[in-house]
């Protein structure tokens, strides 16, 4: 006769090894910790409390900001003594930069090219180098309304141009300044429909540069042709529970335009595609491989390279005042960190840095 006493029980074999694992030397699971990041490092703090309790340790060796291999978030430190700051996400790391008496209190515009287009007092534009801390003056703006958008065209060259727009109910203004020349263009263009333009910033799209406005309707424009092309789609989006929109981006995947909106009433992130055909938004419920990056500097899209990072969605939003950097997962419809537990299906508790952007340094 089989004797049960001899028979470990499932729960005491479930004891056993979580014991195992919990016992390992602290100092081996901070190595383990500081070779893992993004999905595997969250694996990793979901083993038992022993080893959530490890402190975060950066990857040897730290990253750079002058590596283009994965986008850092840039901001502006307001502090006793203002610095600039690179944050990493998947890293977990950041560094500092001293920054000179002409680009603090400057609001950041645009990114891209390793470049920053900033305002200062809204109409004393410049492009900013942070890594090799080069400024490049630009023409002061017309004193008109705050323009909404601003964009450049390619890195600092004869051939760049800097783009300001300005929308206004049924009237857009787009200034247009060609590097090295002492003034702006300004093109004014009537619109068939209410156009209030939101600050994200145009996107080339097949040749054309689109502008999205706060009820889902487009702004297209030829930059070659561009006293001869604007154009107005009146498009709405889909579903009534979009509305009281707080933050909207235009960015280009897999060839398509999408829209990433998140909105005042039900703090969700709804991501839309566009199509050119019937001039609708249609919903999408998966990036596949694909990640998206969103703020109101600089918005794209990366094929993710790493595990546990695609079908996701990276702004520059932190757990409340001093948490840990959190995405927002299509997959889930929440609010996830790589670097500890908490979840949420709104954003009430998500901290999101305003005077902030995405860079690249190339």
């Amino acid at each position: 006769m089989e004797n049960k006493d001899l028979i470990p029980s499932e729960k005491h074999q479930v004891d056993e090894d979580q014991d195992v694992w919990s016992n390992l030397p602290p100092e081996l699971l901070s190595l383990v910790s500081s070779n893992l990041f993004a999905g595997d490092k969250a694996i990793f703090y979901a083993i038992c409390k022993t080893w959530r309790s490890i402190p975060i340790t950066p990857p040897r060796p730290l990253p750079s900001p002058f590596d283009h291999a994965f986008p850092w978030l840039f901001r502006i430190l307001k502090s006793n003594i203002d610095r600039g700051q690179f944050f990493h996400p998947i890293h977990n790391y950041t560094c500092e930069l001293d920054l000179s008496a002409e680009v603090l209190g400057a609001e950041i515009r645009f990114s891209k090219y390793g470049w920053l287009l900033m305002t200062r007092d809204e109409v004393h534009p410049f492009l900013f180098n942070p890594l090799t801390k080069e400024i490049i003056e630009l023409p002061e703006l017309p004193p008109l309304e705050w323009v909404h958008s601003m964009f450049f065209t390619s890195p600092p060259s004869p051939d760049c141009l800097v783009l300001g727009i300005e929308g206004r109910f049924y009237l857009v203004s787009i200034f247009v300044h060609k590097l090295g020349e002492d003034s702006w263009e300004m093109h004014n263009f009537p619109c068939h429909v209410k156009f209030r333009l939101s600050v994200c910033n145009p996107i080339l799209y097949r040749e054309l540069y689109y502008c999205l406005d706060a009820k889902g309707n487009l702004g297209v424009f030829d930059l070659k042709n561009i006293e001869n092309s604007w154009d107005t789609y009146k498009i709405t989006f889909p579903s009534r529970r979009i509305k009281s929109i707080v933050q909207a981006y235009l960015v280009e995947n897999e060839e398509e335009l999408l829209a990433i909106l998140i909105t005042k009433d039900d703090q969700k992130i709804h991501v839309l595609k566009l199509n050119l055909t019937s001039k609708t938004w249609e919903p999408v419920r998966s990036l596949g491989r694909n990640m998206l990056f969103v703020s109101k500097g600089a918005s794209f899209s990366k094929t993710a390279a790493v595990r546990g990072t695609s079908n996701k969605i990276y702004g520059p939003n932190f757990w409340d005042k001093n948490g840990s950097f959190c995405f927002y997962s299509l997959a889930t419809g929440k609010y996830h960190s790589f670097f500890d537990n908490p979840s949420s299906k709104d954003s009430y508790n998500i901290k999101f840095l305003q005077q902030s952007s995405w860079f690249i340094s190339m």
